[in-house]
């Protein structure tokens, strides 16, 4: 796990500053990923009602000592719905850092649902006792398109504050979602996976991952990688103006197998 996905998580506080109210982790030098229940919290509002594009959240960064608490403006968001379907995108907020940042962030990467299934994870989030990493597995897809999580040995009590937590694929090597609810009583927890962050917010699709960012020079010159990233740089250009469910689930797919077979070529 690079020292950046400690660096890239943010903290959100209540409005005075004196209760933890979730998560959040930056996906580019310049946005912060959380869910839109979280910062509505913060604001002391239904997260079924529309938050303005623009409103100011003041953001830490407690794992990384070189940033100082930031402002950032909401960009884009997604109001919670009552009973979400597969077809429902709720629960997610894209911040903008305001002023001249920039923030480090991990490589996440796109699995199809299947391959979700039976993989380790990390994470780590705040709670009213302060941060906490937590471990689990994930079990599978449910009906709300939700990856669901088991966490290990934990509290149900502990569990809360970690919404909008980067979820962490030991086996990927890369973030693989991020943290949107638990049920109480049974330990587990829900992650709203990339693909389906990707459909709600394209802009992800644009904003370079690290773990594509910086290529050897070896890679660059080699024929099929070349091949593989201009395949891969159609699809995410596709992604962003294609409409039909349908025809964005199948890209994903796409996406995914690009990217595995990218990351298969790094490993050598």
């Amino acid at each position: 796990m690079p020292e950046a996905f400690d660096h890239a998580i943010a903290q959100f506080l209540n409005a005075d500053g004196s209760r933890v109210i979730g998560t959040g982790f930056a996906v580019s030098p310049r946005h912060v990923l959380t869910c839109t229940h979280v910062i509505a919290s913060v604001l002391g509002q239904d997260a079924r009602l529309p938050i303005p594009l623009g409103t100011a959240f003041t953001v830490l960064f407690p794992l990384n000592p070189n940033v100082p608490p930031l402002t950032l403006r909401l960009h884009t968001t997604f109001p919670s719905v009552d009973q979400p379907d597969i077809h429902t995108l709720e629960d997610m907020s894209l911040l903008e850092v305001e002023g001249m940042v920039s923030l480090p962030y991990a490589p996440r990467q796109v699995l199809p649902d299947s391959g979700h299934h039976g993989q380790a994870f990390r994470t780590y989030g705040f709670n009213r006792h302060g941060g906490s990493w937590f471990a689990g597995q994930c079990a599978g897809v449910v009906a709300e398109g939700w990856i669901q999580l088991q966490v290990d040995n934990v509290s149900d009590e502990s569990l809360n504050g970690l919404s909008g937590a980067p979820v962490w694929n030991t086996q990927a090597n890369a973030i693989t979602g991020m943290l949107v609810a638990k049920r109480r009583g049974n330990l587990r927890s829900y992650m709203i996976p990339i693909a389906r962050l990707i459909r709600a917010l394209p802009l992800l699709a644009t904003l370079e991952s690290p773990a594509t960012a910086s290529t050897p020079c070896q890679m660059a010159a080699n024929p099929r990688y070349k091949l593989l990233k201009t395949k891969l740089e159609r699809l995410q250009a596709q992604y962003d103006l294609e409409t039909r469910v349908e025809e964005q689930m199948r890209m994903e797919k796409l996406i995914a197998e690009a990217q595995a077979s990218l990351a298969q070529l790094d490993k050598g």
